[in-house]
């Protein structure tokens, strides 16, 4: 149980450093849908959201189910950006 209790905690700690980092991207996500609406440019752009998900798959080069894990992550943020850029 010792184990799985400090596994748990290396968790915890790993989901503050990801929560600050969302909390970040979030503020980025606002301003750049302040220009886009700006510049009246178009909310979702797939080709930037590929070339996107192919960098990441070159992060993830040691494992298929990695890449497929961080990936699906990534595509709903990716969702949730779209939203947030859209009504802020």
């Amino acid at each position: 149980m010792k184990t799985l209790d400090s596994l748990r905690k290396k968790i915890e700690r790993t989901d503050r450093k990801i929560t600050k980092l969302l909390k970040k991207r979030y503020s980025l996500v606002k301003k750049i849908g302040a220009v886009k609406r700006k510049e009246n440019i178009s909310i979702i752009h797939k080709d930037r959201e590929k070339q996107l998900l192919l960098k990441t798959k070159l992060y993830c080069k040691e494992s298929k189910a990695i890449f497929r894990y961080i990936s699906n992550i990534f595509k709903h943020i990716y969702k949730e950006s779209h939203k947030v850029q859209k009504r802020d």
